[in-house]
């Protein structure tokens, strides 16, 4: 029974070793490319490398960047250009590959003059060198905002890469005006991807699946509240950023209207259901309200941090939520504010792979000496984001940039490694290919989850070790003669793993993940 038991915990650990990875191990965004010619690479040990990219200009709002899966740097893709003094280059966005040079056969592939707010890099097959390159701009000459694919290919030009597929209209826009609004999500399967947008001034979402062999299906939902309320119009309404929490399957949407919502999504189906609206949106942004820009979500998705503008004021504030909270509104903590140098300036604010967040702050001073300060020459820091305020601990100088200035874009986080649901009808490469060959830990089956604190695991009068994200035990519970289990009130809600005690030594050991939300 012993040896049984000590076999359990080894899974158990193998458990926590793969969550961990999902966490840290996230190699294609092992690197960011950012503003002023600034390379960073995180690294395994939680220490950061930087470097310069030896670009010329600002890199100004958006930003892209992938590496493979050592790592290393493939390409990048950022605004290059801004009209905020003292820089006054033409806005343009360019692409390159890791030699800093531009990407081969990229004519075609960005109109002239654009200056994109929202790009993402993604692996379409790495086996077959291929990658996506997903962005949304302007239609020349008009006023909807397009949404596109184009294909890169990384053993192209002697292995720098090159496109091989430019601007492939994955909307259609005549009809459809998007907003400035989309995230990459991986598919069920583990291999696919969803890009999830909205459309402009009404209630429908677009999500489009593109699959491993470059097929595209755009699927059209009505859900949730009207975003962009103003219709289409250039007062900033357009703007969105969404969020996805992996740990519970929520979309998490705030934009520049103040609309503060949350839905469920299937990775499997793609689709959107049981909307929350945290708050409404509100009109004329750019009058006298506070709006939300940017978001970021800590690791285990208990907290939302939300780059917030008064322009009454002219403050931004870096305001922490707890997803958790019954009152999520209420439940709001002020990091820090600070008047803003440009007062319609949106900062970027993104999740790292040293699970720590970071912030671009562009304070009203010329002040470099006083560390309780932001400085246009550091990124400021949220070092335990997964700490509720003022535990998450906010450093506004927290990364020395060796004396190059930040301007308002960083690279937005993607989870690269989100893995295949496992024995769900989208399970389709087989188990092994979520845990690279390791034996997949048997898991129990547990509904609901989340959970209000009772749960069925389908095991009749079985026990069970509760064990909290960095293994320590917090409890133990057994299930009745039907299958159902009460867990202990002491446990505060969060995310757990639930380990059997086996009975004897032929029976395997089990784990399963659960959330415990018993005031949602």
């Amino acid at each position: 029974m012993i040896k049984t038991i000590a076999s359990g915990m080894r899974l158990l650990v193998l458990v926590l070793v793969i969550q961990a990875c999902e966490l840290y191990c996230q190699n294609e965004g092992q690197n960011w490319v950012f503003s002023d010619s600034i390379g960073i690479r995180f690294n395994s040990d939680g220490s950061v490398t930087q470097y310069m990219t030896n670009v010329n200009g600002v890199q100004r709002h958006g930003c892209a960047v992938i590496s493979d899966s050592n790592g290393d740097l493939l390409f990048y893709a950022g605004g290059s250009g801004t009209n905020h003094i003292p820089y006054n280059n033409p806005n343009e966005t360019k692409l390159f590959r890791r030699d800093h040079g531009l990407i081969s056969n990229h004519v075609g592939v960005l109109s002239a003059g654009q200056l994109l707010t929202l790009q993402h890099l993604l692996p379409a097959d790495v086996i077959k060198n291929y990658y996506h390159f997903i962005h949304m701009e302007w239609e020349i000459g008009g006023r909807h905002m397009l949404l596109y694919k184009s294909e890169i290919d990384k053993s192209g030009d002697g292995g720098m890469g090159e496109f091989t597929l430019n601007k492939r209209v994955l909307i259609n826009q005549t009809t459809d005006t998007l907003l400035q609004a989309m995230i990459p999500v991986k598919h069920a399967n583990g291999r696919d991807w969803w890009i999830i947008s909205h459309q402009w001034g009404n209630d429908t979402f677009f999500v489009v699946l593109i699959d491993v062999n470059n097929n595209t299906k755009v699927l059209r939902q009505k859900i949730g509240t009207i975003q962009g309320i103003e219709g289409q119009t250039y007062n900033g309404g357009n703007l969105g950023f969404y969020r996805y929490d992996s740990n519970t399957d929520k979309l998490i949407i705030t934009n520049a209207e103040r609309l503060f919502e949350i839905y469920d999504f299937d990775r499997c189906t793609g689709n959107l259901s049981n909307s929350k609206n945290v708050l409404p949106p509100i009109p004329n942004i750019f009058g006298s309200r506070e709006t939300f820009f940017y978001n970021a979500l800590s690791p285990s998705g208990q907290y939302l941090y939300v780059v917030a503008y008064d322009f009454h004021d002219t403050i931004f504030r870096i305001s922490q939520f707890d997803m958790y909270a019954n009152d999520i509104i209420a439940s709001r903590n002020n990091l820090f504010s600070y008047k803003a140098i440009n007062g319609s300036e949106m900062n970027q604010i993104s999740l790292a792979p040293d699970n720590k967040i970071y912030v671009v702050c562009w304070p009203d001073t010329t002040d470099t000496t006083n560390i309780n300060l932001p400085s246009r020459y550091y990124l400021s820091v949220i070092e335990k984001p997964d700490l509720p305020y003022p535990a998450c601990n906010f450093i506004p100088r927290g990364l020395w940039l060796n004396g190059r200035m930040v301007h308002s874009g960083l690279p937005d986080y993607i989870d690269y490694n989100l893995g295949p649901v496992d024995g769900s009808m989208c399970d389709t490469l087989g188990i092994d290919a979520s845990n690279n060959g390791v034996a997949k830990v048997p898991e129990i089956k547990v509904y609901p989850n989340p959970s209000n604190g009772n749960i069925n695991v389908g095991l009749i009068e079985q026990k069970f070790i509760i064990y909290n994200l960095i293994g320590i035990q917090v409890g133990v519970c057994e299930s009745n003669q039907t299958g159902e289990v009460t867990l202990p009130n002491e446990i505060p809600d969060g995310i757990y793993f639930v380990q059997t005690i086996p009975k004897n030594k032929d029976i395997q050991v089990r784990y399963s993940k659960i959330q415990i939300l018993r005031n949602k």
